[in-house]
């Protein structure tokens, strides 16, 4: 699950590595939020696909 030390680090920056790990759309879904709504059982939205529309 994602998580940063905001303010220390942004959530712009902690993305941006995020991107450099070469994630599978679905893999960056499930870490972005997918596996958080899994197991806490938490409403869902879609996944997370436009990697450049700024979608947290």
């Amino acid at each position: 699950m994602f998580g940063t030390n905001r303010p220390r680090l942004s959530h712009d920056r902690a993305l941006a590595q995020v991107e450099q790990l070469g994630l599978s759309d679905e893999a960056r879904a499930d870490f972005l939020g997918g596996a958080a709504r899994r197991v806490f059982r938490l409403p869902g939205g879609g996944r997370l696909t436009n990697r450049s529309s700024g979608d947290r």
